[in-house]
């Protein structure tokens, strides 16, 4: 019950995000706290941005309570944007590993590589914290 109720809260976060971009004449507007352009291509994703961004995201949105992430930007045709979790034990302990790519096959606005990355946060979230 509790990821549906994130769920849906983090949904409202990304219309509400629209909503305001569409009432925006400038290339860039700070929306809910951030600076993101979305009128024109974003050819400058970085691990380092990503990182930013997830940081930040993870703050404002989440209350610092993810963990640290190994981020990846990839070329794959099939999504968007991917969360990944795994279990692996070792001689002391279960470890979980979660892994959040970003896809670069469309070339597309700030603002939608930022709604990516949430929405993969909400499935980290979801495997990490409520798991």
């Amino acid at each position: 019950m509790r990821s549906l109720i994130l769920l849906i809260s983090l949904i409202a976060v990304l219309f509400e995000m629209n909503d305001l971009v569409k009432s925006c004449n400038g290339a860039y507007k700070e929306i809910d706290g951030f600076k993101v352009g979305y009128d024109k291509p974003f050819n400058e994703l970085s691990v380092p941005y990503l990182q930013k961004r997830y940081d930040e995201f993870n703050k404002k949105y989440f209350d610092d309570k993810l963990p640290k992430i190994k981020l990846i930007i990839n070329n794959t045709k099939t999504a968007l944007g991917m969360c990944r979790s795994w279990r692996r034990k070792t001689e002391y302990r279960p470890v979980r590993t979660i892994q959040i790519s970003i896809s670069t096959f469309l070339l597309r606005t700030e603002l939608s590589y930022c709604h990516t990355l949430l929405h993969e946060m909400i499935h980290c979230y979801e495997a990490d914290v409520l798991d």
